[in-house]
């Protein structure tokens, strides 16, 4: 998985959380296997997970990513993308661009990318770089979790979801 086209697709389980929406997710170990590797990673839910809101009149999925690493022992804090099937970089619900987002070593999770809109079906690319300077020893390592929900969700801080 050393190229977008390699990617390792990130099997997604559909639920329902508490309101009885649909939703998606999927989870993934990592680690550093040569100096400067970069892991890539596709996502993608069936188009009936899709939802709209008084905001969004048109079929929707959001999607939200997150890392934890150096809070749980790894040396990484690793740099995160999420690329469309062009290779364009989406955007999050902040409107904040989802290029090399970097881990926070002090944040819990270490990295969090929330509410990313996206046409249902579509397949993205989350890629992983942990930097130039790894060395590929056993403590760097990462947890990946993703979701792809029919509605937008809540913050980590209010609850919205759980990261491992």
């Amino acid at each position: 998985n050393d190229s977008a086209a390699s990617a390792n697709d990130i099997e997604m389980v559909e639920a329902r959380n508490s309101n009885d929406k649909l939703f998606a997710t999927g989870t993934i170990q990592g680690q550093v296997d040569s100096p400067g590797d970069i892991d890539h990673f596709s996502i993608m839910a069936a188009d009936t997970i899709s939802g709209t809101t008084e905001e969004v009149s048109e079929a929707s999925q959001w999607v939200v990513v997150c890392m934890t690493s150096s809070n749980q022992g790894s040396a990484l804090a690793p740099r995160v993308s999420i690329t469309d099937a062009s290779g364009g970089f989406l955007s999050d619900g902040d409107g904040e661009s989802t290029e090399a987002v970097t881990a926070d070593p002090d944040a819990e999770p270490n990295l969090r990318i929330e509410n990313v809109r996206i046409t249902p079906g579509e397949t993205l690319t989350i890629t992983v770089d942990p930097g130039e300077d790894t060395l590929a020893g056993p403590d760097e390592w990462y947890r990946l979790r993703a979701f792809i929900a029919s509605f937008p969700v809540s913050a980590y801080e209010d609850g919205g979801y759980s990261c491992p």
